[in-house]
């Protein structure tokens, strides 16, 4: 009980002195006792095989409904719309104009101001929704909406207060 104890590989060992005394002094070597403190250890489990690549996404998202467009100002429409479903999971909307994309914008926003319009003009607006693998939606219902007339700006300077 009163030996000294080593760490070897494997676990914790009880090492005594040899026995043998040559010539008075005691031999600087420790033996390993034959009975081991503590186990070992118990081995890892084994690793759970490789998973199996995903499957590729080549559903695109359904198209985006209840869009709206309103006249915001003579420059300026709002439009706005909900949320597209898909398989997965939509990364974004693209807002069109007359066919031609204005405006790109990540998922969580449902709506935006298309500026740098013409005054009284009715323009056409669609909304398309993709996903992470590049999956565009089909455009979804047009809508339209006229831009506000332009108005005359005031340049008629201030009159002075009363006196």
């Amino acid at each position: 009980a009163g030996l000294p104890r080593r760490v070897v590989r494997g676990g914790l060992w009880r090492a005594r002195l040899p026995t043998d005394r040559s010539r008075g002094r005691v031999r600087r070597r420790w033996s390993l006792a034959a009975v081991r403190l503590y186990p070992l250890a118990p081995p890892p489990p084994p690793s759970p095989p490789p998973a199996a690549p995903e499957a590729k996404d080549t559903r695109a998202p359904t198209p985006p409904a209840g869009v709206t467009a309103t006249a915001g100002s003579a420059g300026t429409v709002h439009v706005m719309w909900s949320a597209a479903g898909d398989d997965r999971a939509v990364t974004g909307y693209a807002v069109y104009r007359e066919g031609r994309k204005v405006k790109d914008l990540p998922a969580t926003t449902l709506m935006t101001d298309v500026i740098g319009l013409a005054p009284a003009t009715s323009h056409t607006f669609t909304v398309r929704a993709r996903d992470a693998a590049g999956n565009v939606s089909p455009p979804s219902a047009p809508v339209t909406a006229t831009t506000l007339p332009a108005t005359v700006e005031d340049r008629t300077p201030p009159s002075a207060p009363p006196a």
